[in-house]
C-alpha cells in the first residue's frame, strides 16, 4: 500500500469543487457564517488573480502529466490557501487552526508528490494568500459589504483583461467568470445582514440543493458552446441560491417536514 501517494489523494479532495461546495453549505448557517464567506469571497478574488498571472508567466506544467495549461502559481493551493487560512486567521480555536493548518500543509505535499506543481508554485500560491488575507481580513471583517463590492468589481475587471492566448485551451481560463459569478452571488444575497435564528440541518440541506444548479449550468453551458461570461450564471446561481434560504420560507417548511417524518419513521 503507498501511503504517500493515498495521503496525497485525502488532502487534494479538499481542493475540488465538491469539497468546497460543501464546505459552504454546511457551514454558511453555523457559527463560522462569516469567516467562511469573507473567505470564500477572498478566495473567487484570488482565483481571478491566480489566473492572471498564469497567463502572464505562462510557465507550463510538467510534459508528464499530459495537461495543457500553466503551473505559476498553483491554483489550488491558491484556492485552499486563501479560504482555509482565512478561517484559521479570523477564529481563534487552537483545535481548528492546527486542523486547517494540517489540511494545507496536506494540500502542499499532495501537489508537490503527485509532481502536479514544484515547491515554488506551491510557495508562491501561499504567498499570495497570506499577503491578502492580511491586508483585507479586517476590510473583510469590518465592511464586508464595501469590501465585497469592490472585488467584485477588481475581479470582473482583472477578468477582462486576461489574455487566453492560443498555447492552452479556453476552458482553462474561462472559468474565471464562474468566481464573478459566486462573488455576485454573495454581493446580492448579502447574507451576513440576517440574523434571524435558523435550523442548521433544513437551511444546509436548502443551501446543498443549489449545487444542482451549479452543475446543471455548466452542463448546459459546455453543450451550447456558450461565450465564457456566460459561466457567471451558474456561479452565481449556487452562491445565491445558498446564501439566500431564508427568503424561501416554504421550501425551509417542506423540508423541515420531511426531516421529520424521516425522524417519526425511525424512532
Amino acid at each position: 500500500m503507498d501511503i504517500p501517494w493515498l495521503l496525497a489523494e485525502f488532502f487534494l479532495q479538499f481542493t475540488n469543487t465538491p469539497a468546497l461546495c460543501t464546505l459552504l453549505c454546511l457551514s454558511i448557517h453555523s457559527r463560522y457564517q462569516h469567516a467562511v464567506l469573507a473567505g470564500l469571497s477572498l478566495m473567487c478574488f484570488n482565483a481571478v488573480v491566480g489566473r492572471y498571472l498564469k497567463m502572464l508567466f505562462m510557465i507550463p506544467l510538467p510534459m508528464e502529466l499530459g495537461i495543457n495549461d500553466y503551473a505559476f502559481p498553483s491554483g489550488h493551493m491558491l484556492a485552499a490557501s486563501t479560504i482555509y487560512g482565512f478561517i484559521a486567521y479570523h477564529e481563534s480555536h487552537l483545535l481548528l487552526r492546527l486542523t486547517l493548518c494540517v489540511v494545507l500543509l496536506g494540500v502542499a505535499f499532495g501537489l508537490i508528490h503527485h509532481q502536479y506543481h514544484n515547491i515554488y508554485d506551491v510557495s508562491a500560491a501561499a504567498v499570495i494568500a497570506a499577503t491578502t488575507i492580511i491586508a483585507l481580513h479586517q476590510p473583510l471583517t469590518n465592511q464586508y459589504t464595501q469590501t465585497l463590492f469592490i472585488l467584485t468589481v477588481l475581479g470582473t475587471t482583472i477578468a477582462l483583461l486576461t489574455p487566453y492566448g492560443n498555447q492552452i485551451p479556453s476552458t482553462k481560463v474561462q472559468h474565471i467568470w464562474l468566481n464573478i459569478g459566486l462573488l455576485m452571488g454573495i454581493h446580492n444575497a448579502n447574507i451576513h445582514k440576517q440574523h434571524q435564528r435558523i435550523d442548521w440541518l433544513t437551511h444546509s440541506i436548502h443551501s446543498l440543493l443549489g449545487s444542482s444548479l451549479y452543475y446543471i449550468g455548466i452542463a448546459l453551458h459546455d453543450t451550447l458552446n456558450l461565450a465564457p461570461i456566460y459561466l457567471i450564471i451558474p456561479g452565481y446561481s449556487l452562491s445565491y441560491w445558498a446564501t439566500s434560504t431564508t427568503s424561501r420560507p416554504k421550501l425551509n417548511r417542506f423540508i423541515k417536514t420531511l426531516l421529520s417524518k424521516y425522524n417519526y419513521a425511525h424512532t
